[in-house]
């Protein structure tokens, strides 16, 4: 893989990524929740545009969309809306995001980036991680919300 076809796939997984947590948004009934995710949505948008500035220094094609893998990404998150509890939607987007933090970790074993290349998936990359800490957390608290004790 060179930085061109990394950086069109990180561009796409993005893309897949923001109309997952659109969907997740609906599927939600907490507002501080949707507030969350509507922020990680804007982060996925955020993203698509500082790689496609990439690709466009670089003259090279800019993807202007998802690809077939919304079809995981976004579906993983409308099958736990099916189940009816958000841990489910929490818990997709989870895994989602750790799918999209291996291709940035991926894109950054490659060769051929510059050093603001770097920096720009670095950052990406981070927030990410972020994303991944936030929907633990409230997994987590959902959890110990409506953890019931074993009685003796």
């Amino acid at each position: 893989m060179n930085k061109y076809t990394a950086i069109q796939r990180l561009i796409q997984l993005d893309h897949d990524a923001a109309k997952a947590y659109e969907s997740a948004i609906s599927a939600v009934d907490n507002p501080s929740t949707c507030d969350q995710l509507a922020a990680f949505c804007a982060d996925h948008h955020r993203h698509t545009e500082n790689l496609a500035a990439i690709l466009e220094n670089l003259e090279a094609e800019v993807p202007q969309g998802p690809d077939l893998r919304r079809v995981l990404t976004q579906g993983r998150v409308v099958l736990a809306d099916i189940l009816g509890f958000e841990i489910d939607v929490l818990n997709a987007l989870r895994d989602n995001a750790a799918m999209i933090h291996e291709a940035y970790d991926e894109a950054l074993k490659l060769d051929d980036l510059d050093a603001a290349m770097s920096q720009t998936l670095k950052s990406n990359r981070e927030t990410l991680r972020s994303h991944s800490e936030w929907l633990a957390k409230r997994c987590n608290s959902i959890l110990a919300a409506t953890a019931t004790p074993i009685q003796s």
